[in-house]
C-alpha cells in the first residue's frame, strides 16, 4: 500500500509518455518491412489495452484486425489453410466442416507464382512515372487537353478539387470550437460544443445529477418527472452529460410524447434542474432550471 503511490506515477509517465511515442512512431514501424513486427506487436498492445481500459466502442477490435494489413501476404494465407486443415482433421464427422472447409481451402492458393516460393512480398513502391511520348503524340495529347479545357473541368482536375475539399474539412472542421467559444476551452467541456469529431478523445470525466420538473398550464406547482423510467442506463449515462441530449429528450419525449400524447395537457413546461462536476472539481449548475426547454 505504500507504494501505491509511486507506482501510480509512474502508471501515469508510462501511459501518457508511451502514447504519445506510439502515435509518432506507429507509421514508421508499419511502413518499414524489416521491422513492421515491432510495429504489429506495438498496435496490438496498444489497442487491447484500450479493449480493456476504455470503452469506446468496436474501435479496438476493428484495429487489431486491421494489423493483417500489414503481414506479408503468403503468412496469412499459410495460417488460414494450416487452421482449415486441423478444423477438417479435428473434426472429421462434422458435416458442416467437411462440406465447406475443403471449398474454403481451395480458394486460399497463392494468387501469385512468387507466393509459392514464400519470396518477400514486402511494401514496394509502385512506378508512377510516365512514358516517354515522341513529340508528335506530345502536341497531340496537349490538343486533347487544351480541346477538354474548352469544355470545362478535365476529371483529374475535378478529383483533384474533390480530394483538396475533403482535406481542408478535415483539417478544419476540429477546430470549429475556437469559433464557437473563443479561447476558452473548459466551455467545450461543459457545453460539449464542438467536441465531436475535433480529437478531444479522453480529455475530461464529467459527472452530472438532477431532474427534470414538469409545469403542466394552468397549474402553479410543477411536479417532478421520474425519466430513469423511460431510457434505459447507456442512455441515461449519454444524455445526462450532454446539454443538447437533455434539451432534446425534455422537448420531444417529456413534452411532446409524455405531456401533450400521453396526459393530455393543454400544454406545458419543462425545467432541468442539473448539477455537474467536471474533472472531480465542485459540482455547479449545469442547466439555467428558469429556462423552460419546450419552448428553448
Amino acid at each position: 500500500a505504500t507504494h501505491g503511490p509511486i507506482v501510480q506515477e509512474i502508471l501515469t509517465w508510462f501511459f501518457g509518455y508511451g502514447g504519445l511515442l506510439f502515435d509518432l512512431l506507429i507509421g514508421f514501424l508499419l511502413l518499414t518491412s524489416k521491422i513492421v513486427w515491432l510495429g504489429i506487436l506495438a498496435s496490438s498492445m496498444f489497442h487491447i489495452l484500450n479493449w480493456i481500459f476504455l470503452n469506446i466502442g468496436v474501435f479496438p477490435p476493428m484495429m487489431l484486425s486491421s494489423n493483417f494489413l500489414y503481414v506479408k501476404p503468403h503468412l496469412v494465407r499459410d495460417g488460414l489453410r494450416f487452421a482449415v486443415r486441423y478444423l477438417i482433421d479435428r473434426w472429421p464427422s462434422s458435416r458442416f466442416i467437411q462440406s465447406i472447409f475443403p471449398f474454403f481451402l481451395q480458394s486460399l492458393k497463392p494468387l501469385y507464382p512468387h507466393e509459392a516460393q514464400h519470396v518477400d512480398s514486402g511494401i514496394r513502391f509502385m512506378d508512377y512515372s510516365l512514358p516517354i511520348h515522341n513529340s508528335t503524340e506530345g502536341d497531340s495529347l496537349s490538343q486533347r487537353k487544351l480541346a477538354r479545357r474548352k469544355k470545362g473541368f478535365t476529371r483529374e482536375e475535378i478529383i483533384t478539387i474533390i480530394i483538396l475539399v475533403y482535406f481542408v474539412i478535415q483539417i478544419l472542421l476540429p477546430f470549429r470550437h475556437f469559433l464557437i467559444h473563443g479561447t476558452d476551452v473548459m466551455s467545450i467541456s461543459w457545453s460539449e460544443e464542438g467536441h465531436w469529431f475535433a480529437w478531444r478523445m479522453k480529455l475530461r470525466h464529467k459527472m452530472t445529477e438532477g431532474h427534470f420538473k414538469i409545469l403542466p398550464e394552468g397549474e402553479d406547482t410543477p411536479y417532478q418527472f421520474r425519466y430513469k423510467q423511460s431510457i434505459n442506463s447507456k442512455q441515461l449515462g449519454k444524455m445526462r452529460t450532454n446539454p443538447e441530449m437533455i434539451w432534446q429528450y425534455a422537448n420531444y419525449y417529456i413534452h411532446d410524447v409524455y405531456c401533450m400524447k400521453l396526459m393530455k395537457f393543454k400544454d406545458c413546461k419543462v425545467f432541468a434542474h442539473f448539477n455537474a462536476s467536471l474533472n472531480e472539481r465542485i459540482k455547479q449548475t449545469y442547466i439555467d432550471p428558469t429556462v423552460d426547454l419546450a419552448k428553448a
